[in-house]
């Protein structure tokens, strides 16, 4: 499989309610020319369906149980205020590691929140949204950074853009061309096996535009129908042409071509405050605030004077990552129509929701600072806390909110399960979500985006040993990695929890499935037969796998 190569191209939140039907308009040519030419799946995401686990899961195999990535953050333990997440909490070996252990040559570009900090591989990786800053290095080879700096390469937007929708439309699709120019770039400038990209537009845009697309949407307006309604059409219509340009720079006669979403996407009416309703339950409680604090603190927020207008002030000038990264004293003291951390009274609390889905932890003795919960009680409160989720309604249906709740064994297997929340919540209707923030009121309130996460995205394959125009059904996103590895036909590791999409190759080789302990002796020996004829590739230091 020497001369094989393999594209993947991420659109972030892509979802085929809304490419099909563009696809019948015949505004997505490149798109209709793979799925004729390839195999169409649907995209299962993780649960919850968010972008670090389902990326990691796509790069690694492997569940968030193995691989360690469960939100945004890492899990809050022996702490209420953990940090945001990084690469260096990854303990599994993504594809570019196990590529360039067997020689090919890897080029990352942009996959968010689980390749900063950027990582030594065999070619180049750029790393993705969850970037703190351009200004130090974010590139491998570090010197990459500087050379991407002077080309005006960005990553994300500027915060002020959230609060203007025509600059933000303008900038997202400004950035489009920035990536996409800098892809082609980086494709001519290194030699490589494998490519990697994720264009987030895809994503983005939705979380703003649903209310402008969607008549059934709550804040649904004819007047922003009329100016925004064929957003959808316009962003596609540009990431179809840039897919387009990708592929002119590559031998589609030995190329593999992968589409792909980290999950789908659809419109948000409602969010469920889950520590609202852990408070509401007795599960939580808020300290005690003396009057005078308290009087303080209503007489400011009357004057406007309160965290979310200083927040929106902030977004306005471009300083919103200044404001967040303000001290916790200066935090504490500006009051808030939400509830924060501090406000809990951990000593009196069971449990709360943290994290974007809204996951429930227990306040566990020898876990949490201030924990309650004794481990013999465990079972019962799990139990207790799950009977009582299901018998909450859908105010949009009156019907049954939940569909599942999982307790943290149900969904994750290997030695990372432990930090996982003990609850997680599935709700029935998508455009419901479950939500970690705490705002003083109902347990249901009107979202601030218009759309959201769905668990279903979108999944092309096409190449020379690809049968055409398939539709095989629903692919996992673990599945990602093993198909790859067949692709070039390299050993299955047995603790890959996906599996190699074969059904949709003409030729099927037998699956070769490897220990560790044999997969590292097979490695050496290719090394040492490698060694004087191919000085271009080398072998990487991996992460730890389980």
């Amino acid at each position: 499989m020497e001369d094989t190569k393999v594209i993947v191209i991420g659109l972030d939140g892509a979802d085929y309610r809304i490419i099909d039907p563009l696809i019948k308009k015949g505004r997505l040519p490149n798109l209709k020319r793979l799925i004729e030419q390839g195999a169409k799946y649907v995209l299962e995401s993780t649960v919850p369906p968010i972008t670090p686990i389902a990326w990691t899961s796509a790069i690694t195999g492997k569940n968030a149980g193995k691989h360690g990535i469960f939100d945004f953050t890492k899990p809050p333990l022996h702490t209420y205020h953990p940090e945001l997440i990084s690469s260096n909490q990854r303990d599994a070996e993504a594809v570019w590691e196990i590529l360039n252990r067997e020689g090919y040559r890897t080029g990352i570009l942009n996959i968010p929140y689980v390749t900063y900090p950027p990582e030594p591989v065999n070619g180049f990786m750029v790393a993705g949204i969850g970037t703190p800053s351009l200004k130090g290095v974010y590139t491998y080879p570090p010197e990459l950074s500087e050379e991407l700096r002077k080309r005006g390469y960005k990553i994300s937007l500027e915060d002020k853009t959230r609060e203007n929708r025509d600059l933000r439309i303008k900038e997202e699709k400004r950035l489009l061309r920035i990536q996409l120019d800098t892809m082609i770039y980086l494709m001519k400038k290194y030699p490589w096996d494998f490519l990697f990209t994720v264009f987030t537009i895809t994503d983005s845009v939705p979380h703003i535009f649903w209310d402008c697309v969607d008549p059934n949407h709550p804040k649904y307006s004819q007047e922003k129908s009329d100016k925004y309604g064929k957003i959808f059409e316009r962003i596609y219509t540009d990431v179809d042409a840039a897919i387009g340009k990708i592929l002119e720079q590559v031998d589609l006669s030995n190329t593999y071509v992968i589409i792909m979403s980290d999950h789908g996407s659809c419109p948000l009416y409602k969010e469920f405050l889950v520590n609202n309703w852990l408070k509401k339950e007795g599960y939580l409680r808020l300290k005690e605030e003396r009057l005078i604090k308290r009087a303080i603190k209503t007489v400011l927020m009357k004057l406007g004077f309160s965290k979310e207008t200083l927040l929106k002030i902030a977004i306005q000038i471009g300083k919103e990552k200044w404001a967040y990264s303000l001290p916790s004293i200066v935090k504490k003291s500006v009051p808030s129509h939400e509830v924060r951390n501090w406000d809990i009274d951990w000593n009196k609390t069971k449990a709360w929701a943290h994290g974007c889905w809204g996951r429930i932890y227990l306040n566990l003795k020898n876990r949490q600072p201030n924990g309650k919960i004794n481990e013999k009680d465990y079972h019962k409160l799990i139990k207790e806390i799950t009977e009582k989720l299901y018998k909450i309604t859908d105010p949009l249906t009156g019907k049954n909110l939940i569909k599942r709740v999982y307790t943290k064994d149900e969904l994750y297997n290997g030695p990372h399960t432990e930090n996982a929340a003990d609850i997680t919540i599935e709700l029935e209707n998508e455009t419901i979500i479950p939500i970690e923030t705490f705002r003083r009121g109902e347990i249901f309130s009107t979202p601030k985006k218009a759309g959201t996460h769905s668990k279903y995205g979108v999944l092309i394959i096409t190449g020379p040993n690809i049968k055409k125009g398939v539709k095989p059904g629903t692919a996992k996103i673990i599945d990602i990695l093993p198909t790859i590895l067949y692709i070039f036909n390299i050993p299955l590791l047995t603790d890959f929890d996906g599996r190699p999409l074969k059904e949709c190759f003409i030729n099927q080789h037998p699956l070769r499935y490897i220990t560790r302990k044999d997969f590292e002796k097979e490695r050496i020996k290719k090394i040492l037969r490698r060694m004087n004829t191919d000085g271009k590739r080398s072998c990487f230091t991996s992460k730890t796998s389980h």
